[in-house]
C-alpha cells in the first residue's frame, strides 16, 4: 500500500511525508502522473537485496553456456 501526493505538497511538507515513508511507500506525482518513490532506507536495502538475490541464483541454459575449452 502507498500514499500518492503531488511534488508541490511533498514540497511543502517534505518532513512529514519523510515520516510517512518510514512505515510505507510515498507515490510522488508531477502533473499528475507519478515520477518517483519515496521509500525507508530499509525498504531500499531491501529491494537493492532482492534483485541481488535474483541475479545470483539465475542460471545459463546450457546450449547458451561459454566453455573456455571450446575451439573458436
Amino acid at each position: 500500500m502507498s500514499i500518492t501526493a503531488p511534488s508541490s505538497e511533498i514540497q511543502k511538507n517534505f518532513g512529514a511525508f519523510h515520516d510517512r515513508a518510514m512505515s510505507e511507500p510515498v507515490r510522488v506525482t508531477k502533473y499528475g502522473r507519478e515520477t518517483v518513490y519515496i521509500v525507508s532506507a530499509r525498504t531500499f536495502h531491501a529491494l537493492k537485496q532482492g534483485r541481488r538475490d535474483a541475479i545470483a541464483a539465475a542460471e545459463i541454459p546450457p546450449e547458451h553456456r561459454y566453455n573456455l575449452d571450446d575451439d573458436a
